[in-house]
């Protein structure tokens, strides 16, 4: 029954797209059940535009990467990776001068490290409670300090 929502709601954008004249990049686009079950019992594979939505484990939306059982690991990591590396591209591209000043590092970690570490934390924050994600997630302000 659900699976035939979800396939009225997609015919909807079809409709939707078609008088506007607009398209849906695939590659951008995913499916994902967010459930406890490990088998989905009469769950089929919806279509849009023709083409076969195989369901993912995770999918990103608005910056924030939902997986099927809403455990927020994979979101941490990632929001891990994309601190350290914005980190040490500033490091390296500020070796030359012999590094940046406490203060302009303190403005780059306010401004640019931060808020996307931030944005949507009052939805994921209550699946970061275990210890192995606190660790991931104070290593962001280890970098900083």
């Amino acid at each position: 029954m659900l699976t035939g929502i979800n396939q009225l709601a997609l015919h909807t954008v079809e409709a939707w797209c078609d008088e506007f004249g607009l398209s849906v990049n695939h590659d951008k686009t995913g499916i994902t059940a967010i459930t406890k079950r490990r088998k989905l019992s009469g769950f089929f594979e919806p279509r849009l535009f023709v083409r076969t939505k195989h369901r993912s484990l995770s999918v990103k939306y608005l910056g924030v990467v939902l997986d099927s059982r809403l455990a927020w690991k994979e979101h941490v990591d990632v929001k891990v990776r994309e601190a350290q590396n914005s980190t040490s591209a500033c490091m390296r591209n500020c070796e030359v001068t012999w590094g940046l000043s406490s203060r302009v590092f303190h403005w780059h970690y306010v401004t640019i490290i931060r808020p996307p570490v931030n944005f949507a934390s009052l939805v994921w924050w209550s699946g970061c409670q275990t210890a192995s994600a606190k660790r991931k997630v104070s290593t962001i302000q280890g970098l900083a300090c």
